[in-house]
């Protein structure tokens, strides 16, 4: 988003207290700080109960900000609700507003196919099960960090920002 020359990128993620989501938050922070673009912490929202609160904090992010041009959904879960709130508000994807999501997550035939973050999963499961049996045998291992990279599926959800919607 950042190299199509957007500025004003939400975020919007589940409570960052969860270590996941705050990676995925330090992501898109750090993203910011190299490409040399401040991080105005009020296009970042974090939804408590993800099937409550949508609405009231999208709201917020739109009211609190002067002019959003795209929005990171750092969890997939969140994904069909949040195009369906852009739908009702009649933001189109990418023409008004871009968007990337995080988590590859099937979407029901009416909801656009969006940019994502896909985890390697099946390799991550391996990693896991090849853990487990080698604690399960008792083998001694030195803890260690595992960082797999995750696959950037490209969909037609991104433009470069339009400078003409605001909200």
């Amino acid at each position: 988003l950042l190299g199509l020359g957007h500025r004003r990128i939400g975020c919007i993620s589940v409570v960052r207290s969860l270590f996941y989501a705050a990676e995925r938050w330090r992501g898109y922070a750090d993203a910011h700080y190299e490409a040399n673009v401040a991080l105005d912490k009020k296009l970042t929202v974090e939804v408590k109960n993800a099937f409550i609160d949508f609405a009231k904090e999208l709201d917020y992010l739109w009211k609190n900000s002067r002019k959003v041009s795209a929005v990171f959904i750092a969890g997939g879960n969140m994904i069909p609700f949040i195009l369906k709130y852009l739908k009702d508000k009649r933001m189109r994807i990418p023409e008004d507003i871009s968007v990337v999501g995080f988590d590859e997550v099937s979407l029901s035939p009416e909801l656009p196919e969006i940019m994502t973050v896909k985890q390697p999963l099946a390799e991550m499961a391996k990693i896991a099960v090849d853990i487990l049996i080698k604690l399960l045998k008792k083998e001694r291992s030195e803890p260690a960090e595992i960082v797999l990279e995750p696959e950037i599926i490209k969909r037609n959800s991104c433009a470069p920002p339009c400078g003409k919607f605001k909200v």
